[in-house]
């Protein structure tokens, strides 16, 4: 049997190095701020005995109201006057990516009306854009399409599982390695967007 617990990089990775999970998940951005993702990862993450297994490659951006409204196209764009937003927990790596893109961006996260309001997945700030009751938030593009809203991609995301070495034997590695080669595995993923 196989167990999943949906918690942020850094969690994902404690578990993993005190033994608490087989495989831990980890989102890498593409780009300028990979160097940081790296960093973070390093006390937890050690080349000789971890190993990283590609999994996907995701667009992470602004869900927006179908139609785009307000004509929101950039993350300065959230701290105009009226712009409602929903965030992504604290602790999630989607936060903290959307943390990193302010600061590279010199916006002040305090200027963003609803900034504090968080919900813990992707499809739930899609579901509260999608209801009218905020105007944009940050996460994946299948969530906003999931939803039928619109999109504006800011950075592209490399989702990789790390593992120890030795857990490439485990029975329930092999078989969530055997399901990820699979041809309805890889046509399912090459479906969503």
């Amino acid at each position: 049997a196989m167990a999943f617990r949906y918690v942020g990089n850094v969690n994902a990775l404690v578990s993993l190095a005190h033994g608490g999970c087989d495989l831990a998940g980890m989102h890498l951005p593409q780009g300028r701020l990979r160097a940081q993702a790296v960093e973070m990862s390093r006390s937890f993450i050690d080349p000789a005995r971890h190993c990283a297994i590609g999994f996907v490659t995701r667009e992470m951006g602004l869900i927006l109201g179908r139609g785009n409204p307000l004509r929101i196209t950039s993350l300065r764009r959230l701290t105009d006057p009226g712009v409602r937003f929903v965030n992504r927990d604290p602790e999630s790596g989607t936060r903290l990516l959307l943390d990193q893109l302010l600061a590279q961006g010199g916006i002040d996260p305090t200027h963003i009306q609803g900034f504090e309001r968080v919900e813990f997945t992707h499809s739930a700030v899609a579901a509260y854009v999608a209801s009218g009751m905020a105007d944009a938030s940050f996460g994946v593009e299948a969530a906003a399409r999931q939803f039928d809203l619109d999109f504006v991609r800011l950075v592209t995301e490399d989702y990789v599982f790390v593992c120890d070495r030795e857990s490439l034997q485990n029975e329930g590695v092999q078989r969530i390695l055997e399901v990820m080669r699979g041809e309805a595995f890889r046509a399912a993923i090459e479906r969503l967007p």
